[in-house]
């Protein structure tokens, strides 16, 4: 991270400055140092509301955990803070370890009779499994905290399409076939040239380099 975020003697937030300029102003005990990653500064004077710049500042994320800001610009954009969100891996694990005991706690209850499919958690309507709700909690976490320190104009989210074959040729398959991927190659750009057999999807060029990217449809 090469910029900082910065908050007025008031908590009102401003536009983020380099890290250079923060610490030059820390030095001269013209701010102080509230958070060291990501870096936050906070100014001891109040800065004026005409003086407060409005500059758009856009917020991407990946839905891979990646995330990005980025502050628009006369000459061009300028990102001023990305990373990478560590994403919990094991809570399939560890639910179905918790399974394990309840199985094993409930066929020991001889006090009473089973019961089956009475926890209304599993039931309810829109029920998103543990697995994947928490990845995306953990983004909403640090979207968040970042709102915090910084002002968000937009948020971009690339969102992925589970089952393209679903969606084109209304293919129908059954739970263990989800897991056959029919991909041409197990890296997304070398697919998509494959099945476009190297030639561009918008002018029609050929035995040229290809440009891989998201569609943009105009309005």
């Amino acid at each position: 991270m090469t910029h900082c975020f910065v908050l007025d003697a008031q908590g009102r937030k401003l536009s983020p400055t380099k890290e250079k300029r923060a610490w030059y102003l820390i030095r001269k005990q013209k701010a102080i140092l509230k958070c060291k990653f990501p870096m936050v500064i906070q100014l001891v004077r109040e800065v004026p509301e005409e003086e407060i710049d409005s500059t758009p500042i856009h917020l991407g994320i990946d839905d891979g955990s990646g995330i990005a800001l980025v502050q628009e610009c006369r000459a061009e954009n300028k990102p001023v803070f990305k990373g990478t969100i560590e994403l919990r891996i094991d809570v399939k694990e560890k639910l179905a370890v918790r399974r394990g005991h309840r199985r094993y706690r409930r066929q020991h209850k001889k006090y009473r009779p089973a019961r089956f499919d009475n926890r209304s958690s599993s039931r309810k309507e829109g029920r998103i499994p543990p697995s994947i709700r928490q990845k995306k909690d953990a983004i909403l976490r640090v979207v968040r905290q970042l709102t915090k320190w910084v002002r968000i104009d937009k948020i971009f989210l690339e969102d992925v399409l589970i089952d393209i074959r679903a969606l084109e040729k209304r293919y129908n398959p059954y739970r263990w076939e989800y897991q056959q991927s029919n991909r041409l190659d197990e890296n997304i750009r070398k697919a998509a040239i494959l099945r476009d057999r190297n030639t561009c999807q918008d002018c029609g060029a050929t035995n040229t380099r290809m440009e891989v990217h998201h569609i943009t449809q105009g309005v």
